[in-house]
């Protein structure tokens, strides 16, 4: 059990996962800067298979060929706390945070990360207890310039309690089924993608977006039988 990790992590690389930090073992808190960080494989910052209760940083110009610009989580992280800035997954998802497992919370400002889908967060089929923050100029060549969500009902159920979402012109996202994937500037896009055919799910969705949001987004959820 390493007890706290703290500084600034620049430059670091590796062929694998984890340019800066790899866990497989117990962090109780990670904190500091992580700038231009690299990796073949994931996680350019932080590579996480087991258990981590606390991160909290900046994650500037981090990159990967694999998922996760900044963050790859395979286990359990509690508390996720920072700005994410300009990360990229140039060839897979989550510009800036891919997650397998179970986050229980994320809190961020979001601001131009990219890859192939999942512009800022890509879920592949983990729990994420909540997510709150600003996602501004993401950008996905594919499906959810901001969120991609892989996931259940309670996967969802916070997610878009404290979200704002600005720029929505520069944001690119999937957009009616099938029409115009990557074009940047078509402003009829939505922010989140959503694989999954619960009604109620989608309608808790447009309820809040609609209801809580401070600019009206034009948007659409893909079901899939």
């Amino acid at each position: 059990v390493i007890n706290i990790i703290t500084g600034d992590f620049i430059s670091n690389s590796t062929d694998d996962c984890g340019g800066a930090i790899y866990n497989s073992g117990e962090i109780s808190d990670i904190s500091g800067g992580f700038i231009s960080n690299a990796t073949g494989s994931g996680g350019s910052a932080i590579y996480n298979n087991r258990k981590i209760e606390n991160i909290t940083g900046e994650f500037i110009s981090n990159s990967t060929f694999g998922h996760g610009g900044a963050i790859y989580n395979e286990g359990n992280i509690y508390n996720i706390t920072g700005s994410f800035i300009s990360n990229s997954a140039s060839y897979a998802n989550g510009g800036a945070i891919y997650n397998k497992n179970n986050i229980y919370n994320i809190t961020g400002d979001f601001i131009s990360n990219s890859a192939i889908s999942g512009g800022a967060i890509y879920n592949q089929k983990g729990t994420i207890g909540s997510i709150t923050g600003d996602f501004e100029s993401n950008i996905a060549t594919t499906e959810g310039g901001a969120i991609y969500l892989n996931s259940t009902l309670n996967t969802i159920d916070n997610i878009v309690e404290a979200c704002k979402c600005a720029n929505i012109e520069k944001v690119n996202i999937i957009g009616p089924a099938k029409a115009g994937i990557g074009k940047i500037n078509d402003v009829y896009r939505c922010v989140i993608y959503y694989k999954h055919k619960n009604e109620e799910v989608l309608q808790k969705i447009s309820r809040d977006f609609f209801e809580k949001r401070e600019t009206l987004l034009f948007w659409h959820i893909l079901k899939e039988e």
